[in-house]
């Protein structure tokens, strides 16, 4: 696994470092030679003895939080920044098989954690994105976030809080577009990993499309390498095919 279209020496920021899919971006990128700073953001304690990485405690829902962890980054300077955040369920909220079943409190979550955090990760991080050369800011979504893909209803929450990420990454490309040409916004489906998200979620899904976390960590980063199209977002599985919007 290489990133070899970002070049050498490269700046790199996972947020959401101590999750399940967060720690394997992390582990992987940590062991790539052109990968020079590896910045791991956490409101979990993460303790990192590796010389390369630089850990960053903030709560991704606290917008004085995560000012303060931008402000640990020099503007310009990163290649690659991973949201590998994401809520699905906790002990009180369910994804929704029905309208019955909506809750206030289960939407609120889904969006604060699913929609409105990326939106001010994307507001305090984008600018430290590098301009000089290819720079990518990728969020993990969900193909179940696709409007025109959703043929089977439920998961009302967790279906529009992705769908109003991914309309959220759109408008930060367009905005973007002129203020740094060389920026890529990516919506990418990781597949179903076997973290506590996916776990109650498993029992029909064939073992050779449940990846470990290490194994989708290197899908996405092989994704992430090829993708080189700026100006707009793209929606992306993966093994890099679009997903329609």
């Amino acid at each position: 696994m290489t990133l070899t279209s970002f070049g050498e020496n490269i700046k790199l920021c996972v947020i959401g470092a101590t999750g399940g899919l967060g720690a394997a971006f992390v582990d992987t990128l940590l062991r790539l030679a052109e990968v020079e700073v590896v910045y791991a953001l956490s409101r979990r304690p993460l303790h990192s003895e590796h010389r390369n990485c630089m850990v960053l405690n903030g709560d991704i829902t606290d917008e004085s939080s995560l000012i303060r962890c931008a402000g640990e980054i020099a503007d310009n300077s990163l290649a690659l920044t991973i949201v590998a955040t994401g809520f699905l369920h906790d002990e009180t909220h369910q994804p929704e098989k029905s309208s019955r079943t909506l809750s206030l409190e289960g939407m609120q979550q889904a969006f604060l954690i699913n929609s409105i955090a990326p939106a001010l990760i994307a507001k305090h991080f984008l600018p430290k994105m590098r301009r000089q050369a290819k720079a990518s800011f990728a969020v993990l979504s969900a193909r179940v976030g696709s409007i025109s893909d959703n043929h089977k209803g439920g998961w009302y929450s967790y279906r529009a809080s992705k769908a109003a990420l991914n309309m959220l990454l759109q408008n930060f490309a367009l905005e973007f577009r002129l203020k740094n040409p060389s920026l890529n916004i990516l919506a990418l489906q990781p597949g179903t990993v076997n973290t506590a998200l996916s776990a109650p979620f498993q029992a029909r899904v064939a073992p050779e499309k449940l990846f470990t976390p290490s194994q989708s960590a290197n899908h996405l980063l092989q994704v992430i390498d090829t993708a080189n199209n700026p100006g707009v977002a793209h929606f992306l599985d993966w093994q890099g095919k679009s997903i329609p919007w």
